[in-house]
């Protein structure tokens, strides 16, 4: 099992960067937006859709992953 665990531990860090990216590329148009702004309130809600939509397949990825575990165990 310890075999293994690199090429887990490759996979969630590339998930991670996946997500962390997709998420600065979100961030960035809020800096220079004035806080209270209608602007701000409208990316913020894209914001939240786009993460809505991004959970399901991380859970769907990290399930794969553990299914993938279980077939080398067996």
């Amino acid at each position: 099992m310890a075999i293994y665990f690199w090429t887990v531990v490759g996979r969630f860090l590339f998930l991670c960067l996946l997500v962390w990216l997709l998420m600065l590329i979100f961030a960035v148009p809020m800096e220079t937006l004035p806080e209270n702004s209608v602007a701000a309130q409208a990316w913020n809600f894209v914001a939240q859709i786009v993460s809505l939509l991004i959970s399901p397949i991380v859970l769907i990825y990290v399930y794969n992953i553990y299914t993938d575990l279980v077939k080398v165990k067996k």
